[in-house]
């Protein structure tokens, strides 16, 4: 892997900030860091329901950070790079990470993915152990 980020990391990491731009996402992003909270997986569902503007913007940012951790983790883009100019993906793990153990097994229990298939898919655990274990001094 290369030593130093170039200006593909550099054009990447623009890309992905231009897209929070979005004004729904941009939404989403603030009701997640202002509103969300839900201690379990009972709580989530009756808070915020499949179908509510919630679970929406739940989802919406869940599955935003799913697919830059997977660039990272895929080594797209150099991690320490992206994490130097990325602080938002550890308050958005930090707000979900005691819940995903009980929404994956909520989702293995069921035929429908809605709601939290953006949260913990079971391909997508290589990505969450990394994030979540590769860059605990980061949040601390």
């Amino acid at each position: 892997m290369r030593e130093h980020p170039d200006h593909h990391d550099a054009g990447l990491l623009l890309h992905l900030y231009d897209l929070r731009r979005e004004e729904k996402l941009r939404r989403a992003r603030d009701w997640y860091i202002r509103e969300f909270n839900a201690d379990s997986a009972d709580e989530f569902y009756r808070r915020f329901p499949p179908g509510s503007e919630q679970n929406t913007f739940f989802r919406m940012v869940l599955s935003y950070w799913d697919m830059a951790a997977s660039i990272v983790n895929q080594g797209l883009i150099k991690d320490e790079f992206f994490f130097e100019n990325t602080t938002e993906f550890w308050l958005v793990w930090s707000k979900v990470k005691s819940l995903a153990p009980a929404l994956r097994e909520r989702i293995r229990n069921s035929d429908s993915r809605r709601g939290v298939a953006a949260v913990d898919r079971d391909d997508a655990r290589p990505t969450r152990e990394f994030l979540s274990q590769g860059r605990q001094q980061n949040v601390q």
